[in-house]
């Protein structure tokens, strides 16, 4: 028994009545309303159809009253009823009105005892209902339009039982499928057809009801209902059956086979199982039964509730069959030996015969074959349409027909016709059907393959959007799709002719046009019809481009007897070679307006990185140069008060410590040229091996005793092209700085080898030009670099040392080193791994000359024939040192403050033995004005002070015979020294 308490979301009316009626124009009365109408429904006449279903559950469930209702607006409809004795009633009334709100099936056993129903009208008064069950009866969608339900004047507290509820469910989606059905029969009229079978097979159906055994069984096959049919096929009463196994049913080779136990583990695998076989009564006696066995819906925790099983008494049909067997084995004769596959059934559809030529095809014994064994070499794709072919024609006894594809015996599908008549007795009376299969399968190949055929060009020009037409010359007829008809702006589905082509066609271009469609149709030229035009359209006036082919079709005589071709519509086409047109004329100076803006943002943005980067180095230099300013200024400042108290022997401390911190402000700018790449070099030819061996004694004792040194030279080593002293220099500072990542101790390995650099190592990014090169590798097993302090490493005043330890110029200074020197600088570092700075300086590709053993240089001497020299300096305390300086040695000097002033004295027939002379010169330069000196003075010797020579190094020329180059801060007597070495050479 199930029942369905109250729902406090709907209320009910004082008379029990739902509120529903009260509550028209909601969207779920709309969507009602709207499903209603579809099927066209509402106040049409009493359908068989529907009073079968209707009579059918009341007499299942042997109740007085049952209808199909529908909620229209306003009232409930009844499309078939029983015991009402009225089409509608009121709303207010209704108790199925209450049913849509639900889902599933709800059930009252006493309207009386529930409170919701109770003072209803027709409850509480006449006809005094008392017992209610109903189903919803859903569209497709969703949408609940009313109810299946059945009544009786008399309370029933136990309910309804598994298989009254799965009834009422089956027939409720019953009158859905006819309503379902007899909609697609409106929309449908020339089906007629089919709408009588399915009438046929629904009166089928309940027609044969009583003939059937209804049974429903637990889960252990305990039978729990039995029908009247049962009964009377079984002759045991129901009170007998209650509880007892269904087992007893089946015959003894049967349940010692274990029938009972497959059929229901089939049931509940599949969903249902077929039931043909015979079955024992009590007595002995054997019925035949033809039916299937389903699974009961399961129970909420997922199981197995039961079993319905559902079967027809066929024991008459039976006997009737061995009647006829004499008959059938003179038609089995013959049709065994027919060139097709024939088959015979009896009037329920039951396949008695299938001759020779079926079991030859399919591979099937008889066992397997007939009853409806046929159905299992049908593909499963085919099997549902075309057993339901089959059971709709024999239950409208109409001829049946239908294609599908059948399972041969090699188990290959080939696709079969199988077609059949009825046979009737000579009292009209049903006697089943003989067919024949016949194998269409070449047929059906070719069919497929003429369909893709078809089907491939109809894609083709559908996506090509390309309309075909063709011109009948004969008839004069013209055939023009509804694309090629759009193409002219023609709308109307009506025919058109070759006039309708010409005036379609733009004046300017119709001249053309038909000129090369005569030509395309003259048997003397049979010129291929390949033309552009314009079009007007005649509906809606627009201007179209068309690209149309053809070529005409000629007879045996050279007649034209058809013109066939396609056309495209090439608007968008012309519109686009339009806008190239005007863009190709417009390019050049779009690109140049392009060019020139993306050259001014690239400007703009070089300006700003570089006052970026000239902010951050004048910040750092302006710290370094304060502090050793101050010790310079500190100490003059000291020097001065200390002469002025008379204690002039107390001044040598503060002069040793201005002289150290100029010293330090000195190797400060010569880091900071390294860095920018201006400092003055000297390039030569280097041995790197015998350069880094010359270094070992000075690294041990800078690097202490808790880090060794491991020097590891290439035999064979080129020679590196750079000035020696600076490669020295950062081989120290590269030790150095691996030693302060060694706090622990390690191990510091320096190593030399050839290295040739490709074009993807030296790619644009790195500027580095590919060829031989030089490699010095320092490598230790230190703390190591991330990956972003590496990417900072080689700017300007970075460092990771504690404030006072470094400068940050130190890896700055050996980068700008490597790239003035041509080269190139690598850093490789892994996290507590250690470091590798890796040096690549050019191969010196020159004849390398013995070294010759270094002399100690001599000692600066005063000049003992008092040579003339100009001194030609801007900076006014260094041309009076250098005066001062020179006139200590015996020279006898010249001053000038800038170019053009030194270069009057020049051009001048004055004396003179030297000229010292600053690059950096306002006017012209220094180089420029020993250039213009050595035109009236070729063996003017000439010594250059720069503190900042751009491209001093590598600048081929620079300094030529005769020309040396000192650079700025210089000693006293390391002035002196190049001034003696010159003058003496």
């Amino acid at each position: 028994m199930i029942s369905v308490p109250g729902d406090a979301g709907d209320s009910l009316d004082q008379h029990g009545g739902s509120s529903l009626g009260q509550a028209e124009g909601s969207d779920d009365d709309r969507a009602r309303f709207e499903a209603l109408s579809g099927y066209a429904i509402l106040d049409t006449s009493r359908e068989a159809a529907f009073d079968d279903i209707v009579r059918l559950a009341a007499d299942i469930f042997e109740a007085p009253i049952a209808a199909v209702s529908l909620l229209a607006e306003g009232r409930q409809w009844f499309k078939a009823e029983v015991g009402f004795g009225s089409d509608e009633l009121p709303l207010d009334v209704s108790l199925c009105a209450y049913v849509i709100r639900q889902q599933g099936i709800i059930v009252v056993p006493d309207l009386r005892d529930d409170e919701r129903f109770r003072s209803n009208p027709m409850v509480a008064a006449e006809p005094g209902w008392r017992f209610y069950a109903g189903a919803v009866l859903e569209t497709p969608a969703g949408v609940p339009i009313g109810s299946l339900c059945v009544l009786d004047i008399v309370p029933r507290p136990q309910g309804i039982t598994d298989r009254q509820r799965l009834t009422l469910e089956v027939l409720a989606r019953q009158v859905m499928s006819q309503l379902e059905l007899r909609r697609t029969l409106m929309r449908r009229e020339g089906e007629v057809d089919l709408a009588q079978a399915s009438e046929h097979r629904l009166r089928l159906v309940v027609d044969s009801a009583s003939d059937y055994a209804i049974i429903t069984m637990d889960a252990d096959r305990r039978v729990t209902d039995w029908s009247k049919g049962a009964e009377a096929i079984f002759r045991r009463p129901i009170a007998e059956m209650i509880g007892k196994s269904a087992d007893e049913i089946f015959t003894p080779e049967d349940r010692a086979d274990r029938q009972p136990e497959r059929e229901v583990a089939t049931a509940s695998r599949e969903g249902q199982a077929l039931d043909q076989r015979w079955h024992q009564r009590a007595d002995g006696t054997r019925v035949f039964l033809n039916g299937s066995v389903h699974p009961l819906p399961r129970d909420e925790a997922g199981r197995e509730r039961g079993f319905l099983k559902i079967a027809r008494d066929e024991t008459a049909q039976r006997a009737d069959r061995a009647a006829l067997a004499e008959t059938e084995g003179r038609f089995r004769n013959m049709a065994d030996n027919a060139p097709v596959m024939m088959w015979v059934t009896d009037p329920s559809g039951y396949c008695l015969y299938l001759n020779r030529r079926w079991y030859e095809f399919t591979g099937q014994t008889e066992a397997e074959a007939e009853g409806y064994g046929w159905l299992e070499v049908t593909h499963p794709d085919d099997r549902a349409h075309t057993e339901q072919a089959f059971f709709e024609a024999n239950a409208a006894r109409a001829n049946f027909r239908v294609e599908y594809r059948l399972r041969s015996a090699d188990g290959s599908y080939r696709w079969a016709i199988d077609a059949a008549s009825p046979r009737f007795s000579e009292d009209g009376e049903f006697l089943g059907y003989v067919g024949s299969v016949i194998d269409i399968d070449e047929r059906r190949r070719a069919e497929q393959r003429l369909l893709e055929n078809e089907e491939q060009l109809r894609l083709a020009t559908e996506a090509a959007e390309i309309g075909l037409w063709d011109y009948d010359v004969t008839t004069d007829t013209l055939f023009w799709p509804p694309r090629v008809k759009a193409m002219f702006g023609i709308t109307s589905d009506g025919p058109v002719t070759l006039e309708d082509f010409s005036d379609g066609v733009h004046p300017e271009d119709v001249a053309a046009t038909m000129s090369a469609f005569s030509l395309a149709l003259d048997p003397a030229a049979r010129s291929l019809y390949d033309v552009e035009y314009r079009t007007i359209g005649r509906d809606d006036g627009l201007v179209r481009w068309i690209a149309a082919k053809g070529r005409g079709l000629f007879d045996a005589n050279g007649v034209c007897i058809r013109v066939i071709g396609a056309a495209i519509d090439v608007t968008a086409r012309k519109a686009i070679e339009a806008e190239v047109l005007t863009l190709n004329e417009t390019l050049e100076r779009r690109v140049l307006e392009e060019v020139a803006q993306r050259a001014k943002t690239e400007e703009q943005l070089r300006q700003a990185q570089k006052m970026e980067a000239v902010g951050q180095l004048t910040g750092g230099i302006a710290h370094d140069f304060n502090n050793l300013l101050t010790g310079i200024i500190g100490s003059l400042d000291m020097m001065q008060r200390k002469i002025a108290a008379g204690r002039s022997g107390e001044i040598e401390r503060h002069a040793t410590v201005a002289l150290t911190s100029a010293n330090r402000a000195a190797a400060l700018t010569h880091r900071l040229l390294a860095f920018s790449r201006r400092q003055p070099l000297d390039p030569k030819p280097v041995d790197a091996n015998r350069l880094v061996s010359s270094t070992e004694e000075l690294l041990r004792r800078t690097l202490g005793e808790k880090i060794r040194l491991e020097m590891v030279t290439t035999g064979g080593l080129w020679q590196a092209l750079c000035d020696p002293h600076q490669l020295e220099s950062a081989i120290l500072n590269l030790a150095i700085n691996a030693r302060d990542a060694m706090p622990d101790g390690g191990q510091l390995t320096i190593e030399t080898c050839n290295a040739h650099l490709d074009n993807t190592y030296g790619m644009p990014s790195r500027n580095v030009r590919p060829g031989q090169y030089v490699c010095i590798c320092v490598s230790d097993t230190g703390t190591g670099m991330s990956s972003e302090t590496i990417e900072k490493a080689f700017e300007p005043f970075f460092t990771t040392k504690p404030i006072g330890q470094g400068t940050g110029l130190g890896l700055s200074m050996i980068y700008g080193f490597t790239r003035q020197s041509d080269g190139y600088a690598k850093i490789y570092s892994e996290l507590g791994r250690g470091t590798t700075v890796k040096l690549y300086l050019p191969r010196f590709y020159g004849k390398v000359e013995d070294a010759e053993p270094s002399e100690a240089p001599a000692a600066a001497v005063a000049t003992q024939h008092a040579e003339i020299v100009l001194v030609v300096e801007d900076e006014t305390a260094v041309r009076d040192l250098v005066v001062e300086v020179l006139g200590d040695l015996g020279y006898r000097t010249l001053e000038a403050i800038d170019g053009p002033s030194g270069l009057a004295i020049l051009h001048s027939n004055q004396p003179i033995d030297l000229l010292v002379t600053d690059v950096g010169l306002p006017g012209i330069n220094g180089r420029q004005m020993a250039e213009a000196a050595r035109l009236q003075r070729p063996d003017l010797k000439i010594l250059f002070m720069t503190g900042y020579a751009e491209n001093a190094a590598l600048s081929g020329g620079f300094l030529e015979p005769g020309m040396e180059l000192l650079t700025k801060p210089f000693a006293v007597d390391a002035l002196a020294q190049r001034l003696s070495d010159i003058l003496m050479n």
